[in-house]
């Protein structure tokens, strides 16, 4: 029962805050919700797994969790006289105030005060490290007893509303409290899950307050806990997994946290006062069954399945291509979906001539077509940092360093964003996210736009994405059929066509790389010529988890994250041995690159922003032909421009970057744009790092953001053409130049 209500407490949550699975993992084996596994109580098809897997990992939480629930139970039975003498007191604070006496006149008026700051005092220095406050939590006594202190100076004969008033003040006053704790990392989550943990037995103690029967109290009371305890222990886990790169989105995410769990509280609280009123008196089991399947069905049609993240606009794309998908959507969906989202401003800095002078997104290369396979293998967090030959030989990579020394390597390579969702479309259809939104789950991630798996299937290929994890993780599959990919692979398909589940899957996102990469080499044998194919690896990924066999093999360094690193080079290097006997492998172009840095850098040159959006990109040919170091700014959204100027492409296309071997239309300048936050862009251009924000530029000539530059006009032109460009491409949705 914990197990299935772990669940349908999240669905709500998930829904209402668009959580990304980056910022969430699942601890059942699944990073998506198999019904049948559900009502098995998590058994994952394993007869010898009868316990769920949530029961297993977090045991001491499922523990103190039927506690409280026993004790919520057996409340007849909870002695409260000892609270009943606190609850005195605080009413002869309530009676002091209301008679406006002018000083204290009663011993039990200074025993009130004094023990206010004393349990004040006591709760903020003691709270977080006392074990015993997982029962009494006394930061979160002294607010309820403020709250109903509050309440009590009101009305001091208290009835349902007042009690009802009562809880609400408690609980805000703790949110307000904790909203100021989000950042102090090393305490906050710890001080969240004692509050959570101790609302049952809060709970019980304000029963000495209350007019409420046993019966109703019972009833309610065990109801409106259970969801809450288990709200905070699933936020709990949240916390728990963010890391790395994740860390910049912690207070985004708080905040939004906060806010849903307030409404919840408000929305039952209001909720409550209604049924107390109009709710007749008997109902049978009959009506509560009915009213339970009904709310079980609203919200599974609502979110649109069972998997883990509800439907986008942009899933219209599975079943239609993008000119049909407005037929597929319905209006109240759009609008509920997108009624939250901050949609984009537009923008006229220039001209249409003039902002075409400036910056183009059109684009067309000359010479005769050459038909190669094209193979992009997206690493998972892989920064320059740990790649030895950017690092005068230190790293983690050795295969890379030794396939480098074959390859065109781009010196100054940049990731367009911190997170996968955001690397996808930037890396295979030249659209970056220069929002606050990931364009992907954006309102306009069903624009109509080329990449580079539609253009090249009119050219005769066929195109497939491979990523390791669960179908709808980070909306990847929704975006791939949109894009044009004819197939896709993630960890159904793989463990459906002879994966070892209890050996290659990861348990948390998906198959490990190592037997992931054997499958796409084995899918790339039969693929017919040509083909266009995008590998994303996932096991370098938090929590940095490796098969048993591959443990204490790679070096370890000073973070976790490097073991898993050399880890992926390995699988890398066994995949190109593979393939080097493969009749395809010498007619085919390989692109290396990562999806964004791991955000744990330690060197010095890479902790700043600019390091922070440092990556490889590598291109490779089978026969060795393509050869060489390049010092051009580049960027993600340049390899779909850049592949399809090695082919010769000659026909014209929509893009937001630009082939190495083509320059800015206004200099000779290259360049690299950065989305940071809350419309702040990072521009790495050939005299330095322009920084800016509207009317607000800071320009650097060196990457540690440190020595502070003139600003140079024609930069910041640059800039806002491009940000007009990209706007009013959305918002127009002019992102296509030919579609059939």
């Amino acid at each position: 029962m914990t197990n299935i209500l772990f669940y349908i407490i999240n669905i709500p949550f998930i829904v209402i805050n668009n959580v990304d699975i980056e910022y969430f993992k699942f601890t059942q084996k699944r990073s998506s919700i198999d019904i049948i596994d559900l009502l098995s109580l998590g058994g994952g098809g394993d007869t010898f797994n009868f316990l769920p897997q949530y029961i297993i990992d977090y045991w001491h939480v499922t523990i103190i969790t039927i506690i409280h629930i026993f004790l919520l139970l057996k409340i007849k039975k909870f002695d409260t006289k000892g609270f009943n003498i606190i609850r005195e007191i605080l009413g002869e604070i309530g009676t002091f105030i209301r008679n406006k006496n002018k000083g204290l006149t009663n011993y039990k008026q200074i025993i009130s005060i004094l023990l206010i700051l004393i349990l004040l005092f006591i709760s903020l220095t003691l709270s977080k490290l006392l074990p015993f406050l997982l029962f009494i939590n006394l930061l979160a006594i002294t607010f309820i007893s403020i709250g109903y202190s509050i309440t009590y100076i009101l009305k001091p004969n208290l009835d349902i509303k007042k009690w009802t008033i009562f809880i609400l003040i408690g609980y805000i006053l703790i949110y307000f409290y904790l909203q100021d704790i989000w950042s102090r990392t090393d305490t906050w989550n710890v001080i969240i899950f004692l509050t959570y943990i101790s609302i049952p037995i809060l709970l019980v103690i304000l029963r000495g307050f209350s007019k409420i029967s046993y019966s109703d109290f019972n009833k309610w009371i065990t109801s409106f806990v259970i969801p809450i305890i288990l709200l905070g222990v699933s936020y709990i886990i949240l916390l728990n997994n963010l890391s790395g790169h994740q860390e910049i989105h912690i207070n985004a995410v708080s905040n939004k946290f906060v806010f849903f769990i307030s409404s919840i509280i408000i929305l039952f609280l209001t909720s409550l006062l209604i049924l107390i009123r109009l709710y007749p008196k008997q109902k049978g089991i009959k009506e509560i069954i009915i009213f339970l399947l009904s709310c079980y069905i609203i919200i599974l049609g609502a979110r649109g399945g069972t998997q883990l993240k509800p439907i986008k606009p942009i899933h219209a794309g599975i079943f239609s291509n993008t000119q049909n998908s407005a037929l597929i959507l319905n209006t109240p969906f759009c609008i509920l979906h997108s009624y939250f989202s901050k949609g984009l401003e537009k923008h006229n800095y220039f001209t249409k001539e003039e902002v075409n002078k400036i910056y183009t997104t059109t684009h067309k290369f000359e010479d005769q077509f050459q038909k190669k396979n094209i193979v992009i293998i997206i690493l998972e967090s892989f920064s320059k940092e740990y790649i030895g030959y950017y690092n005068e030989g230190n790293g983690y990579t050795p295969f890379l360093d030794s396939i480098i020394q074959h390859s065109l390597v781009m010196e100054n390579g940049y990731a367009n964003g911190v997170k996968s969702i955001e690397a996808v479309p930037s890396i295979i259809s030249s659209v970056p996210t220069l929002m606050n939104e990931p364009f992907i789950t954006s309102p306009y991630s069903t624009n109509s736009c080329n990449s580079i798996a539609s253009l090249l299937k009119k050219e005769g290929y066929s195109a497939s994405f491979f990523h390791g994890g669960a179908r709808g993780t980070m909306g990847f599959y929704s975006y791939t059929q949109k894009a044009g990919f004819n197939n896709y692979f993630g960890i159904e398909e793989f463990l459906h066509n002879g994966g070892k589940e209890e050996e290659d899957d990861d348990k948390v996102w998906g198959a490990y790389d190592g037997p992931f990469f054997k499958y796409f080499s084995e899918y790339l044998k039969k693929e017919q010529e040509p083909f266009v194919t995008t590998f994303f690896s996932i096991t370098s990924h938090p929590p940095f988890t490796l098969p048993e066999k591959f443990e204490n093999t790679f070096p370890k360094g000073n973070n976790t994250y490097h073991e898993t690193v050399g880890y992926t080079d390995q699988m890398l290097k066994e995949f190109f041995e593979r393939s080097k006997k493969e009749e395809w492998y010498k007619n085919t172009l390989f692109v290396i690159t990562a999806d964004h840095t791991s955000g744990s850098n330690s060197d010095p040159e890479y902790k700043n922003r600019v390091g922070r959006y440092s990556i490889p990109i590598i291109y490779f040919m089978g026969d060795s032909s393509l050869k060489g170091s390049n010092t051009t700014i580049t960027q993600q959204i340049d390899i779909m421009p850049t592949i399809l100027d090695m082919l010769n492409y000659n026909k014209e296309f929509f893009g937001f970057g630009k082939s190495i071997y083509e320059k800015s239309i206004s200099s000779d300048e290259s360049w690299a744009i950065s989305n940071l936050y809350y419309g702040e862009h990072l521009l790495t251009h050939e005299e330095g790092f322009l920084i800016g924000r509207e009317e607000e530029y800071t320009n650097f000539s060196d990457k540690n953001l440190k020595e502070e530059t003139k600003v140079n006009k024609d930069v910041i032109k640059l800039l806002k053409a491009i940000k007009q460009k990209y706007n009013n491409s959305l918002l127009n949705n002019k992102m296509n130049i030919n579609e059939d």
